[in-house]
């Protein structure tokens, strides 16, 4: 029995995020850039798997949260009836139902944010910007010189990327889930140059492209995983290299 719980953990652990990695990176490629260098990818849809199955688990769960309730209060207001718990049990059987009917209510919701983050979520990259609609339908967008910080995690199923700006925009997302190497690739130019790159110039352009392809952005923004005060005020926008 023991040997099948780490068989499970392995699989929670590290087979699953690999899978959602490979399929991500792999919906993303669908995905065709416009004439004018923008790609935009939506949510990957293999998430409505877990959409649909975790209602039967959350529904459930929160019958049977809600019923314990009943049981516990019953049992509390009968104290004498024989059907009712002793009084020593009844704390523990109230936490159970409260934890129970949460756990419900936490796969149900977790369910819905799911679908509606298929339905509603993007991520479009542009020469010069990054756009993100919400799974609640809020459309956020950030052109890279107002990146005032960033903060990446190389170890998130392929990266993830956290972008901000100084007047408290804030953009997430999965490097490979949405084709966002090029973002990463404008970072790592800002962080090593000094200054924003201009989309404009067809060499400094190829350059990132190239580091976005090649890897090499991703493997500098993993030795510096987040940085601040980037602002435009402390660089030159439109200084070519």
């Amino acid at each position: 029995m023991h040997y099948w719980n780490y068989v499970l953990i392995f699989i929670v652990v590290i087979i699953g995020p690999a899978v959602r990695a490979y399929l991500g990176g792999k919906n993303s490629e669908k995905y065709t850039t416009t004439p004018e260098g923008a790609v935009r990818v939506r949510a990957p849809r293999f998430q409505l798997v877990a959409g649909v199955i975790l209602p039967f688990i959350g529904i459930p769960f929160i019958i049977g949260g809600l019923l314990l309730m009943r049981y516990a209060f019953i049992s509390w207001s009968t104290p004498g009836d024989p059907s009712s718990v002793s009084p020593d049990q009844l704390t523990p059987l109230s936490l159970i139902a409260i934890a129970v009917f949460a756990a419900g209510i936490f796969f149900t919701a977790y369910s819905f944010l799911i679908i509606m983050s298929v339905r509603n979520e993007y991520v479009e990259t542009g020469i010069d910007y990054v756009e993100k609609r919400e799974r609640l339908g809020k459309i956020k967008r950030i052109l890279f010189h107002e990146i005032s910080s960033y903060s990446y995690s190389p170890r998130s199923e392929g990266g993830k990327l956290t972008i901000s700006t100084s007047d408290g925009r804030r953009i997430s997302f999965q490097t490979d889930y949405y084709r966002g190497n090029y973002v990463v690739s404008v970072i790592a130019f800002r962080m090593t140059n000094g200054h924003w790159p201009n989309p404009t110039d067809p060499t400094t352009h190829s350059r990132l492209v190239q580091a976005a392809s090649n890897g090499t952005a991703k493997r500098y923004l993993s030795g510096s995983r987040k940085a601040s005060n980037l602002s435009a005020s402390h660089v030159h926008r439109l200084q070519n290299i």
